[in-house]
Parts: structure tokens; C-alpha cells; sequence
């Protein structure tokens, strides 16, 4: 029903009542809004008036104004509403109802025409009436509406008195009515007025507990009364009389059920109920539109019939709402896009739908995921372009189920309000740039025209570049020209150069960008996005026909180390050549001929002395790779043992300009030495056997590689003669190599001077030692990334041990390395004595 009153005094609210026994309740959706107290000195009365179909409720204790409009849904409604209030005001009032039997009134009437039939013939036909009559009687219900309905303890009294329960008991008894043809229209519709006071009056437990129960039943028999009666009831638009015009037929039925349904969802503070009936509901209604009948609103010119009750129940059963989020309702969104396309359904309906399914997007993302299509069907059937924003809120939608969206790109972009499709397309563009590929020409025109959107149209242009490069090439100049005027463009307008630097067409395209990303890198004034046009660079340094345009360049990007000292190094590093795992085709040729140089020896050499007889064959070999290595890896001059236990190489670079000498520790002995192998054969390092010889080493040349090796390889490593006929490091291993000295600052000391060529110390004197330095070095290098506190505390004793007593060094040397071997070879889980 509507009312008007209240807070509202002018305004007619749609809302839900509930009739007790001395109060009317009327609620919007679960929240109450209002409580109409009734009393003995309570009215109701027409109110054509003010509305078709209204009605005055007053009384002393309402409330606010003692004042109450209600118009019902129908005539009967209305008529049905009145007759209930009536009925509580005169119990309030003591006054009994009498018992009305329709048969008896008829009778009357009849039992005075008596003096008129004299005539013989008229006297024989008389009992043959009688018998007529009682044949009719016979065929009529033997009790009232009222009194059938107390069979079930549904009458308006028996209701109240039980408080539903009795009802509740026969549900099934009660349900089956509706399908018995020898119980009267009028009856049942009665009936199902009365299950909306069940839905009211009954404890919440109970009623929820009978509705789970008798679900299926119950919407199976909404829909067959839905669909039973084709066409509607013929009306007497001349007649004023209601009760002749009303219409108490299975559609009416079903609307009815229909709506007691949903109270009992909308009185269920848990929502538990509605969201259960969701799915069952939006199936009936899926059931109830395949028949494909005639559906109406009620008007002034319309009046309650079969096609509007169908109308009204469609409506009742979309309120039924999937509150909860869990549950799963597939088929929501396409009866609500249904019946917002069809022309065949009411305009109430349509506007049901659209509150629905707002309802549903806010309650229930589960009913959303795969309701795309639906959506996008709807927005294209016009008029619902503000649903594409529903892509953004829940991106579920076009996830699984892009091509619903994509089919209609062209009416997106062309049609609807740019502004509000940008994000859209910016959704389109980070999961399937390629299906903006057509769109190119008509994103850069997009750009020129709405400035005030550019970023978003910037960041979709930037996808598409990095599929589609080529394509984007062309308009770059338009597009840089359009940026300067779209704030924070940085980020996005690099994203597409770089990309562009990646183009097949035209030829070298890497080669034309990369003038415009260092101008872009020089022209940005926001510091957060240098970082951005220093990753294009690297990105697209490797796409270069030659690294000496990078280095033409170089002087400019170095001046940004600042904002990403991690990119540009390793930019810097690729300038010099010194990063030798990049997809590059010198690079692979690098790395072809490392592989074939270790082949040749895994072919050729079974042993170590066999490696050594192929080097010294082979020696410009070895040295033309080695030349090739020093311009990228920094290479030691002296590799000194450490001990057996610690395993570690302490590795000595010298300054190519004072031939001082820098040490840094590395654990990655292996690596290094055969690095060693390599240089000492190309008469580039020396092994230092270190303070005592600690490994018992024989040789100093290359031969003792082998007696380093099996002193430090652990029961993983390989056997040396395989480990040795591998004597090459390839690029990816160089690389961990460089990594390494970078952690361990030797960038920070060290740059490369291509004239000399070599490698020297920015701060000699800070940094360097002399040639042949400390002999080992240990005091120095402790100091530095990799030597643990173990071994600098051994180390401060040794150094004062020499001071003290010489003979002391021995025992603290002996007794770390019976800790450390203790460490290795102790069981896992086991603690060592330091």
C-alpha cells in the first residue's frame, strides 16, 4: 500500500503494513518507520477524494496528527483493508461480529412472493424449484469464508487467538487449497490475504522455519496460479459497485502469496530468509515470463485484473533479495535486463527491476560476476548508460566475460559520454589491449578533445603501445604535444614512447625515441616520475642498433642517479658493455662462442692436464676472452687462498693508474677461480697461496687451481675434472659476479678508464694498498661485506698474538679451525662451541 502522513504530510510513500490487533506497523523494506496506534474511539473511512482507492484512518492515539492515508494496490485491497480495521475497531469497542451466510439472505425474499403464485400450474413447479435450489445449495460452499478459513485457524480471530500456530501446523493442508478447483476464487483469495496477517502475527522462528519448509511448494503453486488464466476479466467500466468489478482470481491468489513471501523476508532482521528464497524466486519469475502473457499497470483506466496481479507479483517476487553475499542467484541479472528491455512488461516492473538490481549490486557481488552481458545488453538497449560504471565497482563483470563488452566497444566509445567510459576502457585496455587496436585513431582523437580526461586516455593509449607499437608510432608527436597540457602525464606519456622505441615500423624506431625519452627525462619537473623515464631507457636500450648512442647520452642520465641509482647503474652498465645477459645479438654471439670455447675442451680433455695442454695450444683463444671479459667484469689482479675451512678468496684489484691494490672477500670461490684458471693462463692474475699456505699447495701456477678445488668443493659440488672442463664463465655467471662487486661497493670505489684500459681508483689513497699489500690482508678485508664476527674476533687475536707471543698464533689458528670443521660436520639441529 501507500500512505501519506506522518513526516511526509504531502508525499505518498510506498510501504509495507501489518495489521495486529490493536496497531497497524508499516515498514520500508526491514526498517520500521511508523507505528499507527487504534483504539475504541479509531475511524476509518473513505477517501476517493484525496486519491482512487484511499482511505482515513483517525484516532485520538495515532500519533502525529492522529491521522493516517492509506491507498490500496486495488479495489479489493483497498475494500479488504477497510473491512479489517473496521472489524479491530469494533472488537477495541467489544462489539462481536455476526455470522453472515449468503445463502440464508436469498432465501428470504423468495418465502414472501407467495401470494402471487395461485395459479395450479405455478404450484405444481414449486417444489421442482425447491429441489433446484437445494441442488445449488449443495454445490455452494457449506460455510463462509470466514468460517473455511477457521479450518485452518486463519480467520481473522482464530489468526490472532493462535497467533499463527495452528496455521503453521497445517501449512501443507492450507497450501493444497489453492489447488482444489472445488473451493471457490473468492475463498482462496481470501485466504491468501490472510497468509500476509500468518507472515505478520507468527513467531520469527516458526515462520521462517514453515517457509524453508514448504519452499518449493509454495513458489511452484505462485507460478501455475500466475499462469493459469490467459486473459483478463471482463469489467463494468459503467458500474460504481467494487465488489461487482473485483477480481478474486488465481492471479490475485499468487500475487498475495506472493507478497506474504516477502514479508516474512522483510521482517527477518538476519536476512537470512530473503536470501535463501532469492534463488527459487528469481526462478519463478524466469517461469511466469516464458509463458509470455500480458502484463498491465493498474490505472485510472486500468483496473485490477488478471494481467496487473501478474504484474504485482513479478514485483513482489524481485524485492526478494539476495542480502547476503555468499549466495547465488544466476540468473538475477538476466530476468531484471529481461524485463527492462521487453516492451511487453509494465513500466512499474521496469522500475522494480532497476531498484533491484541497485539493491543486488550493493548486497551481492556473487550475483554480479557473471552478469556482464546482462549489463551491457541493457546500457546498449539505451537509457541505462549509467550502468557502465558497474564495470569499475565490480571488474568481475568483464573478467569473466570479456567479449560481452567488447561487441559493443563501437556504441562505448562513440556513443556514450566519454567521460564516463574512460575508466572503462582503461579496464579494457589492462586486461585485452588488443581489442583497442581499431581504436587507435579514435583514442588520439579522444585525447585532443577531452584534455580534462587525457590522463586516463594517455594510460589506455600507453596498453595498446605495448601490444600494438607500430600502430602508435605515427601519432607520437600529436600525442607529446597533447600531454604538456594534461597534468602528471609523466608516467603514462614515457610508458608510450618507450613502448613505441619497440616498434617494427619504422626500422630502428629505438634509435629515433631514444633522443625524445632523455629530453622527456630532462623536461619533467615532478622528481616522482624521473624513474619512469629512466626505466624506457632501460627497457628499450637492448632494441639499439649501437650502445655508443647510449653513451652519447650518458653524461645527461647519470646526472639522475639520484632518483634510481639501481636503474641508471644498470644502464650505465650496458653502455660499458658490463651486462652480458641481455637479449642482445652481440651479446648472444658472446654467449655462443663462451659455449662453443667449452665445448671444444669438454671434447678434447678428459683431465686437468689435458685442459692445461688445450689452453697453452689454445692460448689466443683464452686470451681474446679474457680481453673480451675485462671491459664488463673488473678482474683481480692476485686471488689469495684464505684457508680450507672458510672458503673464501680474497680478490686483489689493482688501479691501473697508481698499481695500488683494493681486496674484497668473495664466498664465490668456484666462479672466481676459474676466472683464475683463465687469467693466469693469459698471464693476467697470479695465485697468492696465502699467510702459511694453509692448503699444503705444491704449485703457485695454474696447477694448484686443482688443490684449491678439492680443498673447498663439498660433497655437492662436482668431481674436478668435470667441474674444469668447463673453464668458461658464461654471461649469466659473469653477470652474478658483477652483482656481487656492486654489493660489496666495488663501483663505489672503482671507474673504468677505456683509454688505459682499466680499471682505477677514485680515492687511491683512501682505498688502495700498496702492490703485494699486507701479506693476506686479513686485518683490512674483515672490514668489509661477507667476513662474519667470528672471523674478525680470530683476526684481532692473531694480529695480537704476533705482538705478545708469536708461538700464541699457532694455537688460536689451530683451535678456529677445529670450531669451524666442528660447524660444517656437526649434525643439523646440533649447537657448536664457539
Amino acid at each position: 500500500l501507500t500512505k501519506r502522513g506522518g513526516g511526509f504530510p504531502y508525499k505518498w510513500q510506498e510501504r509495507e503494513f501489518v495489521m495486529f490487533a490493536d496497531k497497524i506497523e508499516y515498514y520500508a523494506g526491514s526498517e520500521l518507520k511508523g507505528t499507527f496506534l487504534l483504539s475504541k474511539d479509531s475511524k476509518v473511512e473513505s477517501a476517493e477524494s484525496e486519491k482512487p482507492r484511499a482511505f482515513r484512518i483517525t484516532s485520538p492515539d495515532g500519533g502525529k496528527k492522529n491521522e493516517l492515508l492509506m491507498c490500496g494496490t486495488s479495489d479489493s485491497n483497498a475494500t479488504e483493508w477497510i473491512e479489517a480495521i473496521q472489524k479491530v475497531i469494533n472488537k477495541l469497542n467489544g462489539i462481536e461480529e455476526p455470522k453472515k451466510e449468503e445463502p440464508k439472505k436469498k432465501e428470504e425474499p423468495k418465502k414472501k412472493e407467495e401470494p402471487k403464485k395461485k395459479e395450479e400450474p405455478k404450484k405444481k413447479e414449486e417444489p421442482k424449484k425447491k429441489e433446484e435450489e437445494k441442488d445449488e445449495e449443495d454445490d455452494e460452499p457449506a460455510m463462509s469464508k470466514e468460517d473455511f478459513a477457521d479450518q485452518f485457524s486463519a480467520g481473522h480471530k482464530t489468526l490472532m487467538k493462535t497467533q499463527g500456530k495452528v496455521l503453521a501446523e497445517k501449512m501443507g493442508e492450507f497450501l493444497a487449497v489453492f489447488r482444489d478447483d472445488s473451493v471457490p476464487d473468492e475463498t482462496k483469495c481470501f485466504l491468501s490475504g490472510q497468509f500476509s496477517t500468518w507472515a505478520s502475527v507468527v513467531p520469527a522462528s516458526l515462520k521462517q522455519k514453515k517457509i524453508k519448509e514448504y519452499q518449493k511448494e509454495l513458489f511452484d503453486i505462485i507460478v501455475e496460479l500466475s499462469i493459469a488464466e490467459t486473459e483478463d476479466m471482463e469489467i463494468d467500466e459503467d458500474s460504481k459497485d467494487r465488489k461487482k468489478n473485483a477480481y478474486y482470481g488465481k492471479a490475485h491468489q499468487a500475487y498475495n502469496l506472493a507478497k506474504s513471501v516477502g514479508m516474512v523476508g522483510m521482517t527477518d532482521q538476519s536476512q537470512k530468509v530473503s536470501a535463501a528464497n532469492a534463488p527459487i524466486a528469481y526462478q519463478s519469475i524466469e517461469k511466469i515470463l516464458d509463458a509470455g502473457l500480458e502484463y498491465n499497470d493498474e490505472s485510472a483506466f486500468v483496473k485490477e485484473n488478471v494481467s496487473t496481479c501478474r504484474a504485482h507479483t513479478i514485483n513482489e517476487l524481485l524485492r526478494i533479495m539476495p542480502y547476503q553475499g555468499s549466495v547465488k542467484v544466476p540468473n538475477a541479472m538476466n530476468v531484471i535486463s529481461r524485463i527492462c528491455i521487453g516492451d511487453e512488461y509494465s513500466d512499474r516492473m521496469k522500475q522494480q527491476c532497476k531498484s533491484s538490481m541497485s539493491s543486488i549490486m550493493q548486497v551481492n557481488k556473487q550475483c554480479m560476476k557473471d552478469a556482464g552481458g546482462a549489463i551491457m545488453d541493457l546500457i546498449a538497449a539505451g537509457d541505462n548508460d549509467n550502468l557502465i560504471t558497474s564495470f569499475n565497482t565490480q571488474p568481475e563483470m568483464y573478467t569473466n566475460n570479456p567479449e560481452a563488452l567488447h561487441k559493443h566497444l563501437d556504441y562505448i566509445i562513440n556513443d556514450m559520454n566519454f567521460l564516463h567510459v574512460c575508466s572503462v576502457l582503461h579496464l579494457v585496455a589492462q586486461k585485452h589491449p588488443r581489442a583497442l587496436i581499431p581504436y587507435t585513431d579514435t583514442l588520439i582523437d579522444k585525447l585532443e578533445e577531452n584534455t580534462q580526461m587525457g590522463s586516463m586516455v594517455l594510460m589506455c593509449i600507453k596498453e595498446v603501445a605495448s601490444v600494438a607499437p607500430s600502430d602508435v608510432f605515427p601519432h607520437l608527436d600529436k600525442i607529446i604535444k597533447c600531454a604538456a597540457d594534461i597534468p602528471y602525464s609523466n608516467a603514462s606519456l614515457a610508458g608510450i614512447i618507450g613502448n613505441c622505441g619497440k616498434a617494427k615500423i619504422p626500422k630502428n624506431a629505438a634509435d629515433l625515441i631514444l633522443d625524445r625519452i632523455v629530453k622527456g627525462l630532462e623536461a619533467c619537473e615532478e622528481a616522482q616520475f624521473k624513474p619512469s623515464w629512466l626505466i624506457e631507457i632501460s627497457n628499450i636500450m637492448s632494441h639499439l642498433s649501437d650502445r655508443k648512442l647510449l653513451l652519447a647520452h650518458m653524461p645527461t642520465i647519470l646526472k639522475y642517479k639520484a632518483s634510481s641509482e639501481i636503474i641508471v647503474t644498470s644502464i650505465n652498465d650496458f653502455a660499458e658493455g658490463r651486462s652480458l645477459a641481455k637479449v642482445d645479438k652481440k651479446l648472444d654471439a658472446l654467449d655462443a662462442k663462451v659455449n662453443a670455447l667449452n665445448t671444444k675442451v669438454q671434447e678434447s680433455c678428459k683431465s686437468y692436464d689435458d685442459v692445461i695442454a688445450y689452453v697453452d695450444k689454445n692460448i689466443r683463444d683464452v686470451k681474446d676472452f679474457v680481453g673480451d671479459i675485462v671491459k664488463k667484469l673488473p678482474l683481480p689482479k692476485r686471488l689469495e687462498v684464505v684457508g680450507r675451512v672458510r672458503k673464501t678468496l680474497i680478490l686483489h684489484f689493482e688501479c691501473v693508474h697508481t698499481k695500488k691494490e683494493f681486496p674484497i672477500v668473495s664466498h664465490e670461490w668456484s666462479k672466481w677461480l676459474k676466472m683464475g684458471f683463465s687469467m693466469a693462463k693469459a698471464g693476467k692474475a697470479v695465485f697468492d697461496l696465502g699467510t702459511g699456505n694453509p692448503l699444503g699447495l705444491v704449485s703457485t701456477g695454474v696447477e694448484c687451481v686443482k688443490g684449491i678445488y678439492d680443498a673447498y668443493k663439498s660433497n655437492d659440488d662436482d668431481e674436478f675434472n668435470t667441474y674444469i672442463t668447463n673453464p668458461f664463465l658464461t654471461s649469466t655467471e659473469q653477470d652474478g659476479l658483477i652483482e656481487k662487486l656492486r654489493d660489496q661497493g666495488f663501483f663505489d670505489k672503482f671507474d673504468y678508464d677505456a683509454q688505459a684500459p682499466g680499471w682505477y681508483l677514485k680515492n687511491p689513497d683512501e682505498d688502495g694498498t700498496e702492490p703485494g699489500g699486507e701479506k693476506g690482508s686479513v686485518t683490512k678485508v674483515n672490514s668489509k661485506k661477507g667476513v662474519g664476527i667470528k672471523e674478525t674476533v680470530i683476526a684481532t687475536a692473531t694480529g695480537i698474538g704476533n705482538e705478545i707471543n708469536p708461538d700464541v698464533v699457532g694455537l688460536v689458528n689451530d683451535a678456529n679451525d677445529m670450531r669451524e670443521i666442528a660447524e660444517e660436520t656437526a649434525p643439523s639441529g646440533c649447537c657448536t662451541i664457539s
